[in-house]
């Protein structure tokens, strides 16, 4: 179209049909996605009625007695888009009368099916003859669809091959213009130099100041949107992202200078140890041991007293050490720092009393 000295623009979104073009430009909707609210159907129309030309395609196929979807921007003027299928395929009455023997000459023509599915396919290609503002041209409209006019009559037409509908139907709105096509497959890439397909595309939009080629209406996605509307502030927060990343492979400040001399300190090791066993289980296991080992030697020289092994009251006698202590470092609960240095005072005064003994 540039080519040929025509304004076009092509673009993919919601966007131009929410803001849409100034009056007097053509919307070449190439495929109708997301609906439409009424209110922005409304504008759209008004769009058209000041002097604008809409070219689009209704949104599906309609089974028999269906009507449009009031989604189908096509849907107020009742045009509907038909199967044609079944009217280009089942229609020859030399079919009917000749079943009986197609059915006994089925297994004997096997190996030409697909020669007659080829056949069958170009056929529905076949160029037409249509003839515009004086000009004939050719063009290759499928048979699988038409469209069925609604109760407003179109301004002009181009029929199908048969009598079942039209291959695209033209609407007066005001000044401006509504084209409906059965199909846009003509003005892809593979169709639009067959035929006349690219003259009937410049046709339809001569008279508007720009073309605007909306290939979907439908939504863009969140990342599409971010980077149209949101560009700086992505730019920026990936930079943050990188500073952040780059800042925290720094260290912050001088390094410290090792105070390690090469020598371990034994009273530093005993201490770090005693700390793990002490979060461990309170050192409950390393008094356990102690208080075992005292229990065993002087349960052979001390009778016990009920369910004890040994008797703290004569203990203490024997040793000379407060009765309190010694029943606090034989039977006591330790659950503090404090309980552990008393019990561990106790029982090593009570080994060192066993000792001198012997």
């Amino acid at each position: 179209m540039q080519e040929l000295g025509l304004q076009a623009e092509s673009h993919q979104g919601r966007d131009l049909l929410v803001n849409l073009p100034p009056v007097g430009d053509a919307l070449f909707l190439y495929r109708q996605g997301g609906s439409l609210s009424p209110t922005q159907l409304d504008e759209l129309y008004n769009w058209i009625s000041a002097g604008s030309h809409l070219v689009v395609v209704p949104k599906r196929l309609l089974d028999e007695d269906e009507e449009p979807g009031a989604d189908d921007i096509t849907s107020r003027l009742g045009v509907k888009l038909r199967d044609g299928w079944k009217e280009s395929n089942c229609g020859c009455e030399d079919d009917d009368d000749n079943e009986e023997e197609d059915a006994a000459e089925d297994e004997g023509e096997s190996a030409g099916e697909e020669d007659e599915s080829e056949e069958d396919e170009s056929s529905e290609l076949e160029p037409i003859l249509v003839e515009l503002d004086g000009t004939e041209i050719m063009l290759e409209f499928g048979e699988w669809r038409f469209l069925e006019e609604g109760s407003d009559k179109a301004s002009r037409r181009i029929d199908s091959r048969g009598e079942e509908g039209a291959y695209l139907l033209q609407y007066q709105m005001g000044t401006g213009k509504v084209t409906i096509l059965c199909s846009s497959d003509i003005f892809s890439n593979y169709q639009l130099e067959k035929s006349d397909h690219g003259w009937l595309l410049s046709w339809l939009v001569q008279e508007n100041k720009k073309t605007w080629l909306l290939y979907s209406n439908n939504m863009d996605g969140i990342f599409t949107l971010l980077g149209r509307y949101m560009s700086q502030f992505l730019v920026s927060l990936a930079g943050l992202i990188f500073f952040t990343l780059w800042f925290w492979q720094y260290r912050i400040g001088p390094l410290q200078e090792s105070v390690h001399n090469g020598r371990r300190n034994i009273l530093a090791h005993i201490e770090g140890s005693g700390r793990y066993s002490w979060e461990c289980d309170r050192a409950a296991s390393l008094v356990a041991g102690t208080r075992e080992s005292v229990l065993q030697y002087w349960a052979t020289r001390v009778p016990g007293n009920g369910n004890e092994r040994v008797d703290s009251v004569a203990l203490a006698e024997k040793t000379g050490i407060n009765r309190k202590e010694v029943e606090f470092a034989l039977y006591g609960e330790v659950s503090s720092e404090h309980d552990l240095v008393m019990v561990s005072r106790c029982l090593q005064k009570l080994q060192l009393a066993g000792v001198w003994r012997r």
